[in-house]
């Protein structure tokens, strides 16, 4: 036995012009007078509502604007010339990369006097094809808690999307379709503040699932979508993380399910077995606001902070059925085993093997009885390790005279940490860490457990601990109100143990031969598979390490007319 350990590490580096897996979104439009002619050199400024911080910009001399690499949010634009009144329009919405269209039309006046731009027909994206869904964090808190709290379970609600479905904030997630993208399951790209989030094997397994709290908004591509997006071809998912405001505040909760309120399965109710110890709780905080030390440093409109902090434990039912050999049968007799159809059957001695014109023929054992001189120690002991019988039926082939009841408990806890700042007018930055840590633990339901047909290998570990890191570090300088650049660095590495059956177990009482216990790298019992719907015993052992690094530079330059 061998153990597998599997290492990849990915260096991508993007030069790419605007939007290169941008999450930030952009206000652009163009600047007229009364006459409908452009007005060159306005002022334009988008003013965040939560954080006070502006991001301003000048029309060219077409009249038009681009204010890009805005935070999701919620903005007023605030628009002024000499010899023109002032705008100040309000109740703009900038979603996860979103182009928002905003023209607007200047009135003759002096600059003390403001136009408060009140209503409007809605802002429609008219600079992008890119067709999907954005679901915001306020629909994201006032959802039914069903105590499924896996915040991708709610791009679900997009049309065209099937799969997931995860029970806890883990990364039981790659198993998402997006029919738009025409794709097959697990083909999506997951972002996170447009960092790439997703591990290359597994079929894209997603690396880091920040908390519901922690969410901004989530926006779904469908189809349509821009080509930083060209390397999947099911669409991209993206989550915008929560950043801190002027206003300290935060959101604390507790979730629980109770074993005792469960009633217990069919499957056990008909085997006569006890319900088992499945229970679920959840608990965590969100503290959001501005970065402040009295007497020292004030930094509400310029420097802000935002941290998180998850625990749960899920504890779910885990029952498998497979068939186990009798004790007559542990002994070579088959005399009362019946066939798959409830008939008798025959069985044959391999050492009387004879071929007749490329025709093979056996002689059968007296009785279906293998003679106990024919069964090697090896077979013996193996057979030993199996259990008897519980499921009261006639012995036969593939016949599920078996069942096993336990749980399967997975405790985890998940941390998060942001930071925003505003360096001066011209630059902006903010850095992100994220971690995930969680132990999956499967109850013995038979000693060396590795798998069992037709369930696979599937909740069968004995041990299976993971750690999720993600980080993302990003720096904005405008160099001119027309030319703006973005630096964007990003990290996720996942480390996973699985250790499966029998890794660790003596296997001196085995009878194997010398030379495979001389040769095992890790002591265990080699596997077992020996067919009929019969639980395989043996062990794993695996060790996987994935590191992503990615660099990204976004350069958005305004010309033409």
């Amino acid at each position: 036995m061998q153990p597998f350990r599997r290492m990849a590490i990915t260096l991508m580096v993007l030069f790419a012009p605007a939007g290169a897996q941008e999450f930030r979104g952009t206000i652009l439009g163009r600047i007229t007078d009364p006459s409908g002619a452009p007005v060159a050199g306005s002022s334009i400024e988008a003013l965040n509502v939560e954080t006070g911080i502006k991001i301003g910009s000048t029309s060219n001399d077409a009249g038009n604007y681009q204010i890009p690499f805005l935070v999701p949010g919620n903005y007023t634009v605030l628009v002024g010339h000499s010899g023109f009144k002032r705008i100040e329009r309000a109740g703009v919405r900038v979603a996860t990369n979103t182009q928002v269209t905003l023209n607007l039309a200047l009135e003759l006046g002096t600059a003390t006097e403001t136009v408060n731009v009140v209503a409007s027909t809605p802002l429609l994206n008219t600079a992008s094809a890119d067709l999907g869904q954005v679901v915001e964090k306020n629909y994201l808190s006032s959802i039914t808690v069903n105590l499924t709290r896996n915040v991708l379970n709610a791009v679900r609600l997009t049309p065209g999307v099937t799969g997931g479905g995860a029970t806890v904030t883990g990364n039981n997630s790659g198993s998402f379709s997006i029919a738009g993208g025409g794709s097959t399951t697990g083909r999506i790209e997951f972002l996170v503040d447009g960092i790439p989030n997703t591990t290359a094997h597994n079929a894209g397994g997603v690396v880091f699932i920040p908390s519901i709290d922690a969410v901004e908004e989530i926006k779904v591509h469908t189809t349509m979508f821009d080509a930083q997006y060209g390397h999947s071809n099911g669409g991209a998912i993206n989550i915008t993380t929560r950043g801190g405001t002027n206003q300290l505040h935060g959101s604390t909760y507790v979730y629980k399910r109770w074993s005792d309120l469960n009633a217990n399965s069919w499957t056990n109710n008909t085997a006569g077995l006890p319900k088992p110890p499945t229970d679920y709780y959840q608990f965590g905080y969100f503290i959001g606001g501005p970065i402040t030390i009295p007497g020292i440093y004030d930094g509400r409109n310029r420097t802000f902070f935002a941290t998180t902090l998850e625990k749960d434990r899920d504890s779910v039912q885990l029952t498998r059925r497979a068939r186990t050999p009798t004790s007559a049968e542990k002994a070579g007799d088959f005399s009362q085993t019946l066939n798959r159809r409830g008939g008798p059957f025959t069985l044959y001695d391999p050492n009387t093997t004879v071929v007749t014109g490329g025709r093979a023929t056996r002689q059968p054992f007296a009785g279906n009885r293998i003679p106990g001189s024919l069964i090697t120690a090896t077979g013996a002991a193996w057979m030993k390790l199996y259990p008897e019988p519980n499921v009261a039926t006639s012995p036969a082939l593939e016949a599920l005279n078996w069942i096993g009841t336990g749980a399967t408990v997975l405790p985890q806890t998940q941390i998060s940490f942001r930071v925003d700042h505003q360096i001066s007018t011209k630059q902006r930055i903010f850095g992100r860490y994220g971690m995930l840590r969680l132990k999956q633990t499967n109850d013995e339901l038979m000693r060396g457990q590795y798998s069992v047909d037709p369930d696979g290998t599937g909740g069968l570990a004995r041990e299976n601990p993971r750690r999720f890191y993600n980080i993302g570090l990003d720096d904005t300088y405008t160099l001119s109100p027309s030319f703006l650049v973005s630096f964007r660095y990003g990290f996720v590495r996942k480390v996973q143990l699985n250790l499966r059956g029998g890794v660790g177990y003596d296997p001196s009482p085995l009878n194997l031969p010398q030379i495979v216990l001389a040769n095992q790298t890790i002591s265990g019992w080699p596997t077992f598979n020996i067919g009929e719907r019969m639980m395989t015993l043996g062990s794993n052992y695996q060790e996987e390490l994935n590191n992503q690094h990615s660099f990204q530079t976004t350069f958005t330059k305004l010309t033409g007319k």
